[in-house]
């Protein structure tokens, strides 16, 4: 277990570099508040991709299609000339819509069993 979160953890920090390279050469610089609006993007795609934030279930897969989601939703509101902070707002009721019907989903699921 032990080998595994310790490559895991390399993994995630060799990945991490690897994108602040990409990013830092898309713009031409580096700049320290570049990243602050990819954590709701990510958050977002993991929901979305059917990952629960209450924990035990979710995939690479889904997680993928969440990914692909959240990034066709940002270009078209870019494209459409949509501020950012708007973009920010709707990623964060996304959130919630997807967090909020995963608990109502998992708390029927148990109610149901609970009965049966």
């Amino acid at each position: 277990v032990k080998k595994v979160i310790f490559t895991i953890c390399l993994l995630s920090g060799l990945y991490a570099g690897i994108a602040s390279v990409i990013l830092t050469a898309r713009n031409q610089a580096g700049i320290s508040s570049m990243g602050d609006t990819m954590f709701i993007s990510i958050i977002a795609s993991i929901v979305i991709g059917g990952t629960s934030i209450l924990g035990g279930s979710g995939g690479f897969k889904q997680t993928l299609v969440g990914v692909l989601f959240i990034t066709l939703i940002n270009n078209v509101m870019n494209l459409m000339g949509i501020p950012w902070f708007i973009t920010m707002i709707v990623q964060g009721l996304m959130i919630l819509f997807a967090a909020l019907s995963d608990f109502i989903v998992k708390s029927r699921k148990s109610l149901f069993q609970a009965a049966a």
